[in-house]
């Protein structure tokens, strides 16, 4: 199911791929470290964001959201990397 809450976690995913592209070219200019390193930001934040809430009880912690977060990331790593 495709709704507001999953695009929003797709494109934050995104953004957070995209921006850490963008710092790791000052170091590593490798495209498959930087692709690994813009999806694995992007997991690694959805996996906090669902983490926080499961444990705070302040949101509903789903998989899909970490998915779509992930997928995001995984979609603008491709874009970034490949126009590179």
């Amino acid at each position: 199911m495709l709704n507001k809450d999953k695009i929003m976690h797709f494109v934050a995913g995104a953004f957070i791929a995209s921006m850490t592209v963008s710092v790791s070219t000052i170091w590593e200019s490798n495209r498959f470290w930087l692709a690994s390193s813009a999806i694995s930001s992007a997991f690694l934040a959805g996996s906090v964001k669902e983490l926080y809430d499961l444990l705070s009880q302040k949101g509903t912690s789903e998989w899909a959201d970490l998915w779509a977060t992930a997928l995001g990331g995984l979609a603008a790593a491709v874009i970034v990397v490949t126009c590179m």
